[in-house]
């Protein structure tokens, strides 16, 4: 059984219409980055990403959730850090907070998020975009393209010393490697 949060999360994902376009890698040019972090500031892998997605050219605007009431990381035009003191009752964030995410129509989003996190979920329902993608989730199915991991969280489960950046850095690894397959459409 969904709660209430859950509820109006889907409610507002059903309501969403946008105009589904595949593009590939090479003629992205506006992407959004969506994933967890316990400590912003300490995600190397996703920095050095992120690095490499401007070094291409590409516009990336990356926006972390921080599972804490209040995070000592900045919030930037382009790295939007989002804590529980920026999300109202029901998980939505705060659009002042986050007002800079509407500037760009974005080709792609990617979510990086092992589970749902409703602030970042919130972000598909309110942002401009032509296509979604993410990692496969229980009762979430408001990707374009979904990658299906489930063998793979397995495994890290079942592993002591798995470090939280690692998984992450699988999914987005993964996840390039089929939009740089993907024909534009």
């Amino acid at each position: 059984m969904i709660g209430i949060k859950e509820f109006l999360l889907h409610k507002a994902l059903n309501k969403k219409y946008y105009n589904l376009s595949y593009k590939s890698w090479k003629d992205i040019d506006n992407i959004l980055l969506l994933f967890e972090s316990d400590y912003p500031e300490k995600n190397s892998q996703i920095k050095n990403f992120i690095k490499q997605v401007k070094e291409d050219n590409k516009n990336i605007v990356s926006c972390c959730f921080v599972n804490k009431k209040k995070s000592d990381s900045a919030t930037l035009d382009d790295y939007i850090v989002i804590d529980k003191s920026n999300v109202n009752i029901f998980g939505k964030p705060d659009m002042n907070h986050i007002g800079s995410i509407f500037n760009f129509h974005y080709d792609v989003i990617i979510d990086i998020t092992e589970n749902i996190v409703i602030p970042l979920a919130y972000i598909l329902a309110l942002v401009d975009y032509n296509f979604s993608c993410g990692v496969k989730k229980d009762n979430f199915n408001y990707y374009d393209f979904v990658l299906d991991l489930t063998s793979q969280q397995k495994t890290n489960s079942a592993q002591d010393n798995v470090i939280e950046d690692d998984f992450s850095i699988t999914i987005l690894e993964q996840i390039i490697k089929y939009l740089k397959m993907v024909k534009s459409k």
